[in-house]
């Protein structure tokens, strides 16, 4: 019984080096372990906890959240991604772009970006919790406008 009590608490170590907190491991996510998980902050983390998307347990003062109320979650929503489904988005990310990356391009404030995709034809894609627009639907824009200029064509008519 002392080993279960063990395996189910970090704050004491055994003698023979034998890490504590093994059985809270396997059903539970530090919120550093939660961030790291889906590639944030801890703070970030600490939000999404305080938003009540998951279980939490209580250990000694630190809280933790039950791996199964993650899953739960995590399949429930689009919004957030683990690092393992960020990397397997990199097809789509290099096909895209980012609106800040956009506004950068073209030297305009980030806000006047969002204005230009909402009112003219982008195809969008949401990856996370980022619209990106296609670099072909940004190419036929640009294109067909001679409004805004891209920083590296206003550098070469210089």
């Amino acid at each position: 019984m002392s080993s279960f009590l063990y395996a189910n608490q970090f704050k004491y170590q055994k003698v023979d080096g034998t890490p504590p907190g093994e059985e809270l491991k396997k059903t539970t996510y530090s919120m550093e372990e939660l961030g790291q998980r889906l590639g944030l902050k801890e703070a970030t983390a600490y939000e999404l906890v305080a938003k009540g998307h998951f279980d939490v347990v209580d250990v000694l003062g630190k809280r933790r959240v039950t791996k199964e109320s993650f899953e739960r979650w995590y399949a429930s929503q689009t919004d957030y991604r683990t690092v393992e489904d960020q990397e397997l988005d990199a097809d789509i990310m290099a096909s895209t772009y980012g609106l800040p990356e956009m506004a950068r391009m073209l030297g305009v404030h980030r806000q006047t970006i969002y204005y230009i995709v909402a009112n003219e034809d982008f195809e969008l894609i949401k990856v996370g919790r980022y619209k990106r627009a296609t670099k072909e639907s940004f190419e036929k824009w640009y294109q067909n406008q001679t409004r805004y200029q891209l920083a590296e064509d206003r550098q070469e008519r210089s």
